[in-house]
C-alpha cells in the first residue's frame, strides 16, 4: 500500500513502525513514532494551518483501515475552539476525512481551552477531564474507531474511553503518532513499505 501523496523517501523518513500500545485498560493501535519528520508534518499541518496536508497521514493505510473495519464510524477528541477558529478548519476531522470511512461529528465537547502542548501527566489528565459526551445517541450501538493524532500520556483517550466504552458495540483505538517513550514496546513492523495492519 503506498502513499501517492509522499515519495518513497518522505515516507521511509517517517519511520513507520506499527504498534499496539496499553495503557491501563486501553489498547491503542499507532502507526509512526512521534520524531523529528512526523513531528514538522503534524506541526505544519496544524500551526501552520496548512489544511492541504490532510491527506498524508493516513494514506498508507487508509485502504487496509477501510477493509478491515468498513461497518465502522469513526469518532474523535475535541480540539480547542479557539484553535479550530484560528486555523480555519477542525484538524482532526480533515485527518480522520483521509482514512475514507464515515465520520460522526460532534460526538464531544471541550468545555475548556486547556492546551496540551507542554503539559505533564496530572496536568494532561485535568485537560482531559473537560471533555464530556455531547451526543451518545449517535454512537449507541455502533462500531466505533476512535482517531487521535499522537499518543502522548494517553489521558485523552482514557478519558474517552470512559465517556463511551458502555455505549457502543465495539471501540478500536488508533493515533497517527506515538511519543518516543513507546519506541521500545510491541514493535509489529517496521522500515517496509508495504504493511499489513497488526490491528
Amino acid at each position: 500500500m503506498g502513499n501517492i501523496y509522499l515519495c518513497g523517501d518522505c515516507q521511509q523518513r517517517l519511520n513507520p513502525q506499527l504498534k499496539k500500545i496499553h495503557i491501563e485498560q486501553l489498547e491503542i493501535n499507532s502507526l509512526i513514532p512521534y520524531e523529528k519528520d512526523a513531528r514538522e508534518l503534524i506541526l505544519r499541518y496544524k500551526e501552520s494551518f496548512d489544511q492541504a496536508l490532510y491527506p498524508v497521514f493516513f494514506a498508507q493505510y487508509s485502504m487496509a483501515l477501510r477493509i478491515r473495519y468498513k461497518n465502522y464510524f469513526i469518532i474523535y477528541p475535541p480540539s480547542i475552539e479557539e484553535a479550530k477558529i484560528k486555523r480555519g478548519f477542525d484538524a482532526m476531522f480533515w485527518m480522520c476525512k483521509g482514512i475514507g470511512l464515515p465520520i460522526i461529528e460532534n460526538v464531544f465537547v471541550k468545555k475548556s481551552d486547556y492546551r496540551q502542548v507542554g503539559l505533564n501527566k496530572v496536568e494532561r489528565q485535568k485537560s482531559a477531564n473537560h471533555i464530556y459526551l455531547a451526543d451518545e445517541n449517535s454512537i449507541r450501538g455502533k462500531n466505533i474507531i476512535v482517531v487521535d493524532d499522537i499518543l502522548t500520556t494517553g489521558s485523552t483517550l482514557l478519558r474517552v474511553h470512559d465517556l463511551i466504552h458502555h455505549l457502543c458495540h465495539s471501540v478500536v483505538y488508533i493515533t497517527y503518532a506515538y511519543n518516543c517513550r513507546y519506541q521500545s514496546v510491541n514493535k509489529s513492523s517496521s522500515g517496509s513499505k508495504r504493511f499489513h495492519l497488526p490491528f
